[in-house]
């Protein structure tokens, strides 16, 4: 029987606006699901985080709620009935107690639970209040196997509940451009020597250290940018200006364009402490790899650590 007669229509509900890799997987997850079920992709954060318009033109519904108060009954009431609701973050959970099954989850990482040294107690405390409502969920899914280890260990998630499906990256959005003008469209000086580093400021990965190598290679390198994509904190902006680094530091937050800026750069640096899959590795990989259309007169090897 087809989906669409077996479970009705599917809410997907994603935090991750565009240009996070949350974003990447849900909207080509969305895409693979349409074509098997009648799907509806829900944007659900707190307000103004992400307007509908940044999305250019996919079809996403903008949910806004006072997520900082904990209000779910706003989100609740917007949201509306489907036949099945896909978490796509934990955060969401709470949603089930009003009723939002049945449900699926996609559990990303637990970082704060496994990594004690980096996160303090606060930090896995919150953890354990959104996993409560695991046992109102009907299957959870696992973005690898380091994940469905930690779900079975430190939540006592049953292991026959849980499926480990790998994230995959699509090829003809992270494809091989012309270096020179992916530099172009971004404002990169053309001579510069890039080091690209990809994701949020937490504390799992490792700003400061990269920061602190940035440093001193910027001493010995003074065409030596660094190129970060993803969330800003403010304490590292701080750090970047102290440090007198913020005139060749690339900021832009999060991008709707990521794929540019792997082009435009000449080296990929990942020094996180914790990673339970690493979507942005697997993008380097593959652009990297891929046979490319940019002058290689330069090594372009990546690099991770």
């Amino acid at each position: 029987m087809d989906g669409r007669e077996d479970i009705g229509k599917v809410a997907f509900i994603s935090p991750g606006p565009p240009g996070t890799s949350g974003a990447v997987v849900a909207t080509e997850l969305c895409a693979a699901l349409s074509e098997h079920c009648e799907i509806e992709h829900l944007f659900v954060n707190r307000k103004n985080i992400c307007e509908e318009s940044r999305w250019e033109g996919y079809p996403v519904r903008n949910i806004p709620f006072t997520l900082g108060q904990l209000r779910w009954w706003q989100a609740n009431r917007k949201i509306g009935r489907y036949g099945l609701y896909h978490y796509n973050d934990k955060r969401y959970l709470p949603l089930v107690r009003y009723g939002r099954k049945p449900a699926v989850l996609t559990v990303h990482g637990l970082a704060p639970l496994r990594d004690t040294e980096t996160y303090p107690e606060s930090s896995r405390r919150r953890y354990r209040k959104y996993f409560r409502y695991l046992d109102e969920v009907s299957a959870v899914i696992a973005n690898s196997k380091h994940t469905a280890g930690d779900l079975v260990e430190t939540l006592g998630v049953p292991a026959e509940k849980i499926e480990v499906v790998y994230f995959g990256v699509n090829p003809d959005a992270y494809k091989p451009r012309d270096r020179k003008k992916a530099r172009e469209e971004l404002g990169i000086p053309g001579e510069a020597i890039v080091i690209l580093n990809v994701g949020s400021e937490r504390k799992d990965k490792n700003i400061e250290t990269m920061l602190d190598v940035f440093q001193r290679l910027s001493k010995e390198f003074d065409n030596l940018h660094l190129a970060r994509i993803g969330d800003r904190e403010e304490r590292y902006t701080r750090l970047m200006k102290d440090a007198g680094l913020a005139g060749r530091i690339i900021r832009p937050g999060r991008s709707a364009r990521p794929s540019l800026y792997y082009n435009a750069a000449d080296v990929y640096l990942c020094l996180d402490l914790h990673a339970s899959f690493g979507m942005p590795n697997l993008e380097a990989c593959l652009l990297y790899t891929s046979p490319s259309p940019r002058d290689l007169s330069t090594s372009r090897m990546p690099s991770s650590a």
